[in-house]
């Protein structure tokens, strides 16, 4: 399923909500919240979604939704769910015990 395009995205964990946007083209990844940008890589199979994800720290006075100062590194995976709705987790590479669920809204082609 083609996932390219400009995304939002929202997600929610035990101690943080918020929203960011992303923009998927060729199996590369770029995106950005308050106080982080994005980069990274994905790979769709069917209807499975995987990324790895290297989250940077631009503005230190942001803190990170995980309680992790700086930069870190996320892996990604879940459902296409239609043309236009991805949901899954996102958890720190390494840290299982750091995890969001997320919410992907599909809203302009490429």
């Amino acid at each position: 399923m083609a996932v390219e395009g400009f995304w939002t995205v929202r997600f929610e964990g035990p101690h943080v909500a918020g929203t960011g946007v992303v923009m998927m083209k060729a199996n590369k990844l770029y995106g950005g919240e308050s106080g982080f940008y994005y980069i990274g890589n994905y790979e769709v199979d069917g209807n499975i979604f995987k990324a790895r994800v290297a989250v940077k720290n631009f503005d230190p006075k942001m803190p990170s939704g995980f309680g992790i100062k700086g930069d870190y590194e996320m892996d990604v995976s879940g459902m296409v769910n239609d043309a236009s709705n991805m949901t899954g987790t996102a958890m720190i590479t390494g840290a299982p015990q750091y995890n969001i669920g997320i919410r992907l809204t599909k809203r302009a082609d490429l």
